[in-house]
């Protein structure tokens, strides 16, 4: 199970997914980190914990290091890149743009190869 993270300037939203399934479980949760027992009962709710998690972080290292020691593991954060998928970044110092735009950037990319192959 791997857990799914995009923690924003107001609200940090957790999902989930099994490995090898490409659909989310759609069993989100989103909360201010005020409110992080919140998110502790929803992981504590799951199945079983997860063995990994996958985020993005435009909300600073304080909420990364947060959610790390909530799940007693660190996260793997995406960041921005210069290319990814056929994707070019056009900022000049890449990692100025946001994670969250790069990553959704980055699904759209996959599933549109996905597309063009008739999967």
């Amino acid at each position: 199970m791997i857990l799914l993270i995009d923690a924003g300037n107001t609200r940090i939203k957790l999902d989930w997914m099994e490995a090898g399934n490409e659909g989310r479980a759609g069993r989100s949760i989103a909360f201010a980190l005020a409110e992080i027992d919140a998110a502790r009962d929803w992981l504590d709710a799951l199945p079983r914990r997860p063995s990994r998690a996958l985020g993005v972080n435009v909300a600073g290292e304080a909420v990364a290091a947060e959610l790390d020691s909530l799940l007693g593991r660190p996260v793997r954060w995406v960041k921005a890149g210069a290319q990814g998928l056929g994707v070019l970044n056009g900022y000049r110092e890449p990692a100025q743009l946001g994670a969250d735009r790069w990553a959704a950037m980055l699904g759209l990319a996959w599933h549109e190869r996905r597309r063009r192959a008739g999967a």
